[in-house]
Parts: C-alpha cells; structure tokens; sequence
C-alpha cells in the first residue's frame, strides 16, 4: 500500500469522523426538542435520503474507481455512468411527482407526503456528485479532497437543521411534519456545496457526450447498485422497521406508546453509524487498489482491530450515553443489545464490498432482509422491542456467515491477528469497571487497548509498502 494512499485515506477517515460526530450534534438535540413524535415522524423517510447520500458518496464513486483503474478511455467511463444515472434519477424524480398523493399513505401516514419533495431535487443532483468524487477516489493525490466536500457538504446540511430548530422553538413552525420536511432541504444545500468544494478539481472536458457507451453505463450503475446494496444493508433494515415494528407493537400497546418505544429504539442508530465511521472511507480509499490476497486480510484486521473494541465500549458505556445524550436510561439494555450489531455489521460490510460475484451478494442481501423480516413479525410479538435488535443479530450473524463460506478462496480471513485482537479487548474489558466516569472509561479504555495491541505486535501484520 503507497504512503499516498495511507495519507488520502487518512483524510477522508478524519472527513467521515466529522461527519459521524456531527451526525450526533444534530440528532440529539432533534430528538429532545420535538420529542420521540418529531424524532419518529423525521426517521420514517430519513432512510431514503440517507440511501441516496450512500450512494453518491460510496457506492458510485468506489464503482468508478474501479472502472478507471481498469479502463483506459476514461472520458468513457465518466460520460457515460452520469448519463445513465442521471436518466435512473429523472425516472425516479416522476415516480415521485406521479405518486405524490399517494405517498405517506403507503408509509400508514398521509401526513408524510410532504417529506418526499427535497427528495426530487437530491436524485437531480447526485449524479454529478458522485461521478466527481469517483474521478478524485481514482487519483491518490485528490482523495483528500472527497474528505473536505464530505464535510462541508453534512456541515451545511445540519447547520440548516439547526436553524429550522430553532425556528421550531420560537414557535414560528409549529408544525412537526413541517419541522421535518424543511430539515430534509438540507440533504439538498448540502449536496450543492459538496459538489462546489470538488468540481474545481473535476475537467469538465473529461465529460465527452459524443464518447457514450449507455451499455457500459449501466455495468457501472450496476456494480454501484449491488455495492449500495453491501453499504445500506442497516439502512434497508430501517425500512423494515419502519413497516414492522410499530404495527406489531400496537397489537399490545397504544399507538401513542409505541411511537415513543420506537423513538427510543431509533437512539441507537446514529451511535452505531458513528461507531462504523472508518469503514467506508478504508474500503473506498483501499478496495480499489488492492491486489493480492494478503491485501485484503490487511483491510479486514483494520476494521476487525477497531470495530471489535467499539462494541465492546459501547456495550459497557451505553447506560452512560444514554442519560448524557437523551437524558435518561429508558430501555438501555435494548440499545446495548442493538450495538452487538456493530461489529458484526463491519464484517458484512468488507466482505460485500470486496465480492465480485453480484448474483451471490443480491442472494445474500436477499436472505439477510428477508430474515430481518420475518425476525421482527415473530420475536417482536414474543419479546418486545428488543426482538427488533435480536433479529438485527440473527440476520446479520447469518449473512456474514454465508459470506465467509462463499468467499473462502478468494478472501481468507487472517483468523491467528484476529485472536490478537480478541485478546487484547478482553484484557482491555477489566478495566473499563474501574471507574464510573463515562470519559474516564472510554479514555482508559483506549489507552489499554493500544498498550496491548502493540505489546502483541499485531501493528506487524500491516504492511504499507
């Protein structure tokens, strides 16, 4: 691996942790402010948004490295994937327009007809983000750069947020579904000035339309699609829950309560997304330009070497967490059953993303949620709302699983570091009950976990040559 490589990725790593922390900033005080209601009202279309952010800072960009790296006429490649993903996001913009009355009620919710309109304009303007940042994932000097149009394009966003917030508490939008829409019209202001930050890196002269290939086009949109897949397996199962969890919850419940139980059980996602911020930034940043083996056990040490040791964390902390963030401990042991997802979730995510064979991972994918599915219909009737974190487990656990076997020759998992690993978050757990500070543990516990990790060597099985 190139020290140019190590310092772009590094960028973006520090980019992504922004991002993640200010993901939290804004969904706390979201949540306090207008209740588990306007938290609720707000999670019922944030997964589409957030699929289509994915998208055009993960899925399509890494599928367009990858086809630059490989494809010597790159004015093809770049023409002809924002031709067809632009004509995938104008198909999509008058599916919106044509359904639009009968939107929310699908989602149980006419109400929720509103929340889809920024979302016409973020399928407009993806396109032309995501071919941008591929163009710069591809150059190992550019990649920074992704890093800086990412953070200014979530700063924007929240800063928006921020201010229909305060709008809200100065009772000059009283309206919830008001509150949440107008919150949304951030994803746009944010996608127009990410794209500002790195369109003047971009040639418009590789963008040649008399050099279109619709046909190679759709392989790249294609890959783009099955990688979006791997990245948003969590996502999809939102929408899951979305659909499931509150109509099996009222059979026991009033439909009052069980919006609060799901506001509650929503606390857990922004921590979760927070705890994989590394992920995509090693697998766009790595994947690509990885060619052995022995490259992509290194990538998967590097997400098992911090994912496995933040699960464990927040499984400890997360009584903590939950009073300093949302100020009180309703139904923390479900949120710490729900972060075992985390590191499992990792795993799914690096093995998806180096697959090469699309109908093995929409097989998988396909299991996985309809797994989730029917875990939620059976163990949420049995055990409550911690029945949607177990089928989390169980469906997840399974994938990862089919993963393993079905890649066994092509990706061999480095198991002797991994039980370094394993060692030193189990010498590390001790520690964190010797004191009740939430800040005290969580820095102990980094300070254990480093001493032990280099005191078994496992830094040694990286290589950055």
């Amino acid at each position: 691996m190139k020290q140019k490589l190590l310092k772009g990725a590094l960028w973006v790593i520090l980019a992504s942790l922004f991002v993640k922390v200010l993901s939290i900033v804004y969904k706390i005080p979201y949540q306090n402010l207008t209740g588990d209601k306007g938290y609720y009202i707000y999670q019922q279309t944030y997964p589409l948004y957030a699929l289509l952010q994915q998208f055009g800072s993960f899925a399509l960009p890494l599928a367009l490295s990858e086809a630059l790296l490989k494809e010597k006429n790159k004015e093809r490649v770049l023409s002809s994937s924002l031709v067809v993903t632009l004509i995938c996001g104008l198909i999509f913009t008058v599916a919106i327009i044509s359904l639009y009355p009968f939107l929310g009620t699908i989602m149980g919710d006419t109400r929720l007809n509103l929340l889809f309109l920024p979302l016409v304009f973020v399928l407009l303007l993806i396109p032309f983000l995501g071919v941008v940042r591929g163009y710069l994932y591809h150059h190992e000097d550019t990649i920074g750069y992704v890093g800086v149009s990412t953070s200014i394009e979530q700063l924007l966003r929240i800063i928006i947020i921020i201010i229909v917030l305060i709008l809200y508490v100065n009772n000059k939008i009283t309206n919830l579904y008001h509150v949440a829409c107008f919150s949304l019209t951030g994803y746009v202001i944010g996608i127009i000035a990410g794209l500002i930050v790195v369109i003047s890196k971009f040639s418009l002269r590789q963008l040649q339309f008399n050099n279109i290939d619709l046909k190679y086009g759709y392989s790249i949109l294609k890959r783009s699609v099955f990688l979006l897949l791997s990245a948003t397996i969590l996502l999809l199962m939102q929408v899951i829950d979305s659909f499931t969890i509150i109509n099996t919850l009222i059979k026991k419940m009033t439909l009052e309560e069980a919006m609060v139980i799901k506001g509650i059980y929503d606390r857990s996602l922004p921590l979760i997304q927070t705890a994989l911020f590394y992920v995509f930034p090693l697998l766009s940043t790595f994947i690509p330009h990885a060619k052995s083996k022995y490259d992509f056990q290194q990538i998967i040490l590097a997400i098992v070497s911090l994912a496995l040791p933040a699960t464990v964390g927040l499984i400890k902390v997360m009584p903590e967490v939950n009073i300093l963030l949302f100020k009180d401990r309703n139904l923390s042991h479900v949120l710490q059953v729900n972060m075992a997802i985390i590191f499992i979730y990792a795993l799914v995510l690096t093995y998806t993303s180096m697959m090469t064979s699309k109908r093995n991972l929409l097989f998988i994918v396909f299991v996985g949620l309809l797994l989730k599915c029917s875990g939620n219909l059976l163990l949420i009737s049995q055990f409550g709302i911690i029945g949607a974190c177990l089928s989390n487990i169980i469906a997840l656990l399974i994938m990862l699983i089919m993963l393993i076997i079905i890649n066994r020759k092509e990706i061999i998992m480095p198991y002797y570091p991994i039980l370094k690993v394993v060692i030193a978050v189990l010498i590390m757990l001790p520690f964190l009950f010797l004191v009740k500070n939430l800040y005290l543990t969580i820095i102990i516990g980094i300070v254990i976990y480093g001493i032990t990790f280099y005191l078994l060597k496992i830094h040694k099985y990286f290589s950055f040559e």
